[in-house]
């Protein structure tokens, strides 16, 4: 992809960070300096939108009919562990 280049993300403590803020579990002031470092880090900055569009996709499988009430919940709990 142009315009970004390849980061390594093991050594990296902010994707913690983006699932907490994903799952709401920030503060006001952590979020400030959330948003903060992805704006110094656009690299970081795609790889939560991608976290995030996933989330949203997955939110809406999981709302589909389709699967038994006991899966849904099944996913549910091992999505959030």
């Amino acid at each position: 992809m142009a315009g970004f280049r390849k980061v390594d993300c093991c050594r990296c403590s902010m994707p913690k960070v983006f699932y907490q803020f994903l799952d709401r579990d920030l503060s006001a002031n952590d979020i400030k300096r959330l948003k903060a470092y992805l704006a110094r880090y656009k690299n970081c900055a795609g790889h939560m939108e991608f976290e995030k569009l996933l989330r949203k996709k997955l939110a809406k499988t999981m709302a589909a009919p389709k699967a038994s009430k006991a899966l849904r919940q099944k996913l549910k709990k091992t999505l959030a562990s």
